[in-house]
């Protein structure tokens, strides 16, 4: 684990596995680098990539192993300033492969936007171009600013109740293990009060107007049950990136 440092003085930890053509992940909800390594979640995805790539990682500010600093909630041009820190420390040779799952999707296609020429390709997993808050579904905004509040008030309490509705959200057909991991991640993690920042931000972000701007080679892919994102939004993501590919699983 290595530690690059934002302009604001914020610490970002990154990490890299394996040898081959370069792929950086952007941070995404919930990650703590040494913890995954154990996780029923994640620990395939992991496996994966630092066999066959070389696989760079980041925990986003506020998660994980980079700086636990309470705060205004962070705008997407920052995410995407704080990919660009751990793509710069990386010194990749070639442009690299962005893998943007959940938010991180909308990082990487603010970074891809920036600096093309340092993008090979992305991989969508899980994205949205509309936080919540934007979303043409109804209720949505009304269950996604609930979660904010109940996040705020309940992350750290001993009663695991809301930590597993939450859980549920992410992985609702999880095994009692992976779900039980999930939990503790939630608590080795980050701060209620930081989760509820982070998930406000994410609530207001909108890159919808961007899309038809991107010009690389670009693969979406959405679980057509996901609980937390509709699917409709990974749709909405390859029908407007020119010349993107969708697979739905």
């Amino acid at each position: 684990v290595r530690y690059v440092t934002a302009r604001d003085g914020t610490r970002l930890a990154w990490a890299e596995a394996g040898t081959g053509p370069v792929v950086v992940k952007a941070a995404n909800w919930m990650t703590h680098l040494e913890y995954e390594w154990s996780s029923p979640v994640w620990k395939h995805w992991l496996q994966f990539f630092s066999t066959n790539f070389r696989f760079v990682r980041f925990d986003e500010r506020g998660c994980g192993m980079s700086d636990w600093t309470p705060g205004a909630p962070p705008t997407l041009d920052q995410w995407a300033s704080d990919l660009e820190l751990v793509v710069d420390a990386a010194r990749p040779a070639e442009p690299v492969t962005l893998l943007g799952i959940s938010q991180g999707a909308a990082t990487c296609i603010h970074y891809a936007l920036q600096h093309p020429e340092r993008v090979a390709r992305l991989i969508l997993y899980g994205g949205y171009a509309h936080g919540a808050f934007k979303r043409d579904v109804p209720d949505a905004a009304v269950a996604h600013r609930a979660m904010v509040d109940l996040v705020r008030v309940a992350w750290a309490r001993d009663n695991p109740t809301f930590r597993q509705v939450f859980t549920s959200r992410f992985i609702p057909g999880g095994t009692h293990e992976q779900l039980e991991w999930y939990n503790d991640l939630c608590l080795k993690t980050t701060t209620g009060e930081i989760a509820a920042s982070l998930l406000e931000a994410r609530g207001h972000m909108d890159i919808a107007a961007s899309l038809a701007d991107v010009r690389v080679p670009t693969l979406v892919l959405h679980a057509r049950n996901d609980q937390v994102v509709p699917v409709s939004e990974g749709r909405f993501l390859a029908s407007h990136i020119p010349g993107a590919e969708f697979v739905e699983p």
